[in-house]
């Protein structure tokens, strides 16, 4: 009797640990980056770049695209580094509108940003990317994408995105709005 509760226990923690490989530690999902803890970076002169609290905007009337660049702090604190139970990020999800949706004018990107150093020296990497023209879905409205993306978080690393806004077309006023990350389970 217990070799067969010792088989069922052993077959019920191997499809757990399955399944959680796919999903978000629970010390990265209780995290959000809203638009708000995001800062403007820079922006082309004359971009039409408003803070709206819960919101970055980027409009733009008919003419060449302006473009709008974002950071925004990935606060992280008692993960655990190292190892095989080391925190890890699987994917993660980016609130926002583009107003032509998945199309190649209007556009909100998002880069997972790694920066260490190395001899004295900071290097910054481009750890994970999400465009809303490639990994984006077909809404022009308020929408959210998730984006797999595979870190095992490391000591002496310091995480952040990197959040790009593009918007103007020759057809008239177009938008890229963000609104937030998370990471969904």
């Amino acid at each position: 009797m217990l070799e067969r509760h010792s088989f069922v226990l052993a077959a019920i923690l191997a499809a757990a640990t399955v399944s959680s490989a796919a999903a978000n530690d629970k010390e990265v999902r209780a995290l959000t980056i809203p638009a708000s803890a995001c800062s403007l970076n820079s922006s082309t002169p004359g971009a039409g770049v408003r803070n709206g609290g819960v919101f970055w905007d980027l409009v733009s009337a008919a003419g060449p695209s302006k473009f709008a660049l974002l950071d925004c702090p990935l606060p992280l604190s008692n993960v655990r580094i190292g190892g095989t139970s080391a925190t890890k990020i699987s994917k993660f999800r980016v609130t926002y509108r583009d107003s032509d949706a998945n199309l190649d004018g209007p556009a909100v990107f998002v880069d997972l940003l790694t920066t260490k150093l190395i001899n004295n020296r900071r290097n910054t990497t481009v750890t994970c990317s999400f465009s809303s023209t490639t990994s984006g879905n077909t809404s022009s409205l308020d929408t959210r994408s998730t984006k797999t993306c595979n870190v095992t978080l490391q000591a002496g690393s310091f995480y952040s995105f990197q959040v790009g806004l593009r918007a103007g077309t020759p057809f008239g006023n177009t938008f890229a709005t963000f609104m937030g990350i998370d990471f969904p389970k």
